[in-house]
């Protein structure tokens, strides 16, 4: 699900799985009888937000990437102006600080989640995360059949979940190739796979282990089906290894906040402070703000082809 912040009001008893992925994932007003929200770990949720939009190929470059650049590069080159293709993680923090300081407006994906529904002014029947939205999911779908908004015989959690992990996976596939075509001159095919390919890895979706597999001097030939099959067959090579592939998640993480300073960490704290309070979450954990405790990180680069 590409936003993790979502007010929904669903007051039908349509069973169609992609329906309900409709209605999820816009933001409606609609007079009903259940509303809620999901909302996910303010720290993770910024990187998620860099990995997603500016570290993945997508047009999110030409419209968030060159803003950044603008407000805190100096000496950038007339591509990074043009483009907004190299925005790096500690570039992305320093941009939420300064317009947060500054009381400016921030894209939905950066701001802070409170600014946008806040539950201590809004009525809300449910508040999810999504570090647990199996379980929430599955209580979203008993409470429906329980108010009569789903019928009780309709079981599709798992087809709902099936739905956001696709949209979630290979579907980004189509917005690298798009931005590709839309920059034939400016960026390298090869380097625009290997991006992509980094950024399942990232997501603990395919193993460190797995290399993209084209050539770079091989590569005009290699069709967006091509990929495609090379990232499924990776992805389903990778499943067994559960564990391996959370520890990802978490190296690629730690990897990204390394590269913010002490005194961004402490600014950056402010700015998540309050989401942190009103949904649960902990404002200074431990793992990113303690550079002392011990923590191994394997070599593996994962945004060498920033």
């Amino acid at each position: 699900m590409g936003v993790f912040l979502q007010k929904v009001f669903f007051n039908d008893k349509n069973n169609s799985s992609k329906t309900f992925m409709k209605k999820l994932k816009g933001l409606q007003n609609i007079s009903g009888v259940f509303a809620f929200m999901f909302v996910r770990e303010p720290y993770s949720r910024l990187f998620s937000a860099y990995e997603n939009k500016l570290f993945h190929p997508n047009k999110f470059w030409r419209g968030l990437g060159t803003d950044i650049i603008r407000e805190v590069r100096h000496n950038a080159s007339k591509l990074s102006k043009h483009l907004g293709h190299d925005v790096t993680f500690t570039e992305l923090i320093e941009y939420v600080v300064k317009l947060a300081e500054q009381g400016r407006q921030l894209n939905e994906h950066l701001a802070a989640m409170h600014t946008m529904c806040n539950p201590c002014r809004q009525h809300f029947d449910f508040v999810g995360k999504l570090e647990t939205m199996t379980e929430d999911l599955v209580y979203l779908v008993h409470k429906w059949k329980t108010r009569g908004i789903l019928s009780n015989d309709m079981i599709f959690t798992e087809d709902v979940e099936a739905e956001i992990k696709y949209e979630r996976s290979l579907g980004r596939i189509r917005h690298m190739f798009l931005t590709y075509e839309n920059n034939l001159h400016l960026i390298s095919k090869y380097k625009l796979f290997q991006r992509t390919w980094s950024s399942y890895q990232i997501r603990g979706m395919i193993l460190n282990d797995y290399k993209m597999p084209f050539d770079e001097f091989n590569i005009s030939h290699v069709d967006m089906k091509l990929y495609t099959q090379a990232v499924e067959s990776a992805m389903d090579n990778s499943k067994s290894y559960e564990n391996e592939l959370k520890t990802q998640r978490k190296e690629a993480l730690l990897q990204a906040y390394r590269t913010i300073p002490a005194e961004q960490m402490d600014k950056l704290r402010q700015f998540v402070k309050t989401d942190c309070v009103i949904y649960g979450y902990d404002d200074r954990p431990e793992l990113l703000f303690k550079r002392s405790v011990s923590e191994e990180l394997r070599s593996h680069d994962y945004f060498k082809w920033l």
